[in-house]
């Protein structure tokens, strides 16, 4: 465990940032399928584990965004979010996504892909 967290704290604070980012994206994704689940806040297990999962995002958010910019940050978390919440809805709920639904979730990933190449992602901006 101290190995861990030896190389934990090794690790520049911009890729901590990024990895804090990522879990925080998983953790939404979890919530927002737990969510789902909860029909409404009616279904007990999936309403307590939607919480718990929610609060874990928000952890790693808030960890995240100390060493990124907020507004980038933020973009990105929703906007990863939104993309892969359309592929599980479809994929798990069998929802349908039409052609206007389509082009919108091209142009997420169009200014993530900017935000990412030209943006400044660091918290000194």
């Amino acid at each position: 465990m101290n190995l861990l967290k030896q190389k934990w704290l090794g690790l520049r604070p911009q890729i901590q940032g990024k990895i804090y980012l990522i879990l925080a994206v998983i953790f939404e994704l979890i919530g927002e399928v737990l969510l789902k689940y909860s029909e409404g806040c009616t279904v007990p297990w999936a309403t307590v584990s939607c919480g718990c999962v929610l609060f874990l995002c928000f952890v790693c958010y808030a960890k995240a965004i100390v060493n990124f910019n907020l507004g980038i940050a933020y973009a990105l978390w929703s906007g990863i979010g939104i993309l892969f919440l359309a592929a599980v809805s479809v994929a798990v709920f069998h929802q349908a996504l039409s052609l206007i639904d389509l082009i919108g979730l091209g142009l997420i990933i169009i200014g993530i892909l900017i935000m990412n190449v030209f943006g400044a992602n660091d918290k000194s901006v």
